[in-house]
């Protein structure tokens, strides 16, 4: 089963094109321990994608959900794959580290040319650099 995880309506950008609020909302651990069932209930494969708002807001949820979803599938024997779309700002070397590990497909969202003109920080500075 194929479940996408909306962590967070917050991020650290404000992208004319966005059509979502930022605020602080976010997923709770139940939330993610119920969708980490879900997705062992069904079928021979189990993939979990995280994204948001920015789902790097929310590291330690997705750390808990690997951790959730890889208990999961030890006991049950189906194998997981997780993937994030990002926008990249946040990403740090260790968490780079923690995908790599965990095989946590990173998908970068950039509009290429257009990036200083389309994706702003908040403070309305360009991202592309």
């Amino acid at each position: 089963m194929n479940l996408t995880l909306h962590l967070t309506e917050n991020c650290n950008m404000d992208c004319d094109y966005c059509p979502n609020e930022k605020t602080a909302k976010h997923m709770d651990q139940d939330i993610v321990n119920a969708a980490c069932k879900l997705i062992f209930s069904h079928g021979n494969s189990a993939f979990l994608c995280f994204f948001g708002g920015e789902p790097m807001h929310e590291r330690p949820l997705i750390e808990y959900a690997v951790k959730c979803c890889e208990e999961n599938s030890h006991e049950t024997g189906i194998p997981v794959q997780y993937r994030m779309t990002t926008n990249g700002t946040l990403l740090t070397e260790e968490f780079i580290e923690f995908a790599l590990k965990s095989n946590i497909r990173i998908d970068l969202s950039f509009d290429g040319t257009v990036q200083d003109i389309c994706r702003k920080f908040k403070d309305k500075t360009g991202t592309f650099a």
